[in-house]
């Protein structure tokens, strides 16, 4: 049975360069896992790191579109769960994950890159391509699950996901803006744990 993942970025901090409709940034933040491994739930011990870059239009005061490439972590283990059985079965994963996305962003209150303002809050949603890569460690060293068959039949490590959240922007300077975002993945895979 396919069970939906969901990628969860706990913090993501931006800071872009701007042009008068254009802008263009980095970020980086943490991501966190819920799955099998995480009991489906956020874990304080299962988290990652991301970094990326973005290039943000700015249609009108309330629209913009964004492009963005992020490279990331994610990893569970039974370690943590709170039942004894499931600690006895022992899995662990860890896996390093691209994602190439294109959304929308919608500003809740009308948003001039070039004014200073105490900041503006905003709903994003998208869709991305991610490339995952599941290992488990076993006497100390990592290992690629996917050529292991492990499940049973070789899967791809490509899928399609959903990008939504909140956010807030913020204008440090003329030319210069920083921003805090929480959101998720809703992927269509149920192999990024294997």
């Amino acid at each position: 049975m396919m069970k939906p993942k969901l990628l969860l970025p706990a913090l993501l901090l931006a800071v872009s360069l701007q042009a008068q409709y254009y802008e263009a940034g980095i970020y980086a933040g943490g991501s966190n896992y819920i799955g099998e491994l995480s009991e489906f739930k956020l874990s304080s011990k299962g988290y990652g790191t991301m970094l990326g870059i973005f290039g943000r239009y700015n249609a009108t005061k309330y629209l913009s579109v964004k492009a963005s490439l992020t490279t990331g972590s994610i990893k569970g283990s039974d370690e943590y769960s709170r039942n004894e059985a499931t600690r006895q079965r022992n899995l662990s994963f860890r896996s390093d994950i691209i994602e190439l996305g294109l959304g929308g962003e919608v500003n809740f209150s009308a948003y001039n890159i070039r004014a200073n303002q105490t900041g503006v809050p905003y709903f994003f949603a998208g869709i991305a391509v991610l490339r995952f890569d599941p290992q488990a460690q076993m006497r100390g060293a990592w290992y690629d699950l996917q050529p292991q068959r492990t499940e049973g039949k070789k899967y791809s490590r490509y899928t399609m996901a959903v990008p939504f959240g909140l956010g807030m922007k913020f204008n440090l300077s003329y030319k210069i803006n920083f921003g805090i975002e929480i959101g998720a993945r809703k992927t269509f895979s149920d192999y990024l744990d294997d």
